[in-house]
């Protein structure tokens, strides 16, 4: 703190780091006194992979093999990596290592919606994670690797689902009806 600053109020601190001080000053300020104020959270991408299957709209799902919510229908999904400079990238490797399947790069953008993103605090037992949802519309994607076709308008009926899994289903259900009817 500057000389004529020692002993003033934090706002008044605050103000001369974010308006006067050198962007190198404020950033150590920032580090010691601001970044404690904000959540620490990760990143994650859930697909809802849709397909027409005797003419009704199913989506992969399946149990999970591991901790938090083992044995719990869950879509697929996965971090996104610091290596990954965007989302499609960790959806070409969802499809990749989750589904099986090396077709991503061939779907049309208008096969692919962001349908929102979530970020309930307790969503995930780990900590802070937001998940963004996305549906993929893919009459070509096949159940590999563990995962099940199981009609969309019954899933979200089940109430054995992974973190929110049931609440984006049901946003996707909304979704996908909306754009139907």
């Amino acid at each position: 703190t500057p000389k004529n600053l020692k002993g003033v109020n934090s706002m008044t601190d605050k103000y001369y780091y974010e308006h006067q001080a050198a962007e190198h000053e404020w950033l150590k300020w920032y580090s010691q006194h601001e970044s404690k104020n904000y959540v620490g959270t990760s990143t994650t991408i859930d697909l809802i992979v849709v397909k027409l299957i005797n003419d009704k709209l199913s989506v992969l799902i399946k149990p999970r093999d591991i901790h938090p919510f083992k044995d719990q229908l869950a879509l697929p999904g996965s971090y996104l990596h610091s290596n990954e400079q965007s989302s499609t990238e960790t959806m070409t490797r969802i499809y990749l290592e989750k589904l099986n399947l090396d077709h991503f790069s061939k779907l049309k953008p208008s096969q692919i919606q962001q349908l929102a993103a979530y970020a309930d605090a307790n969503r995930d037992p780990r900590g802070r994670v937001v998940s963004i949802a996305y549906i993929i519309y893919d009459n070509q994607a096949e159940a590999k690797n563990g995962y099940e076709w199981i009609e969309l308008a019954q899933v979200q009926h089940y109430s054995n689902l992974a973190f929110n899994h049931g609440d984006i289903l049901f946003d996707a259900f909304k979704r996908i009806s909306d754009q139907f009817s």
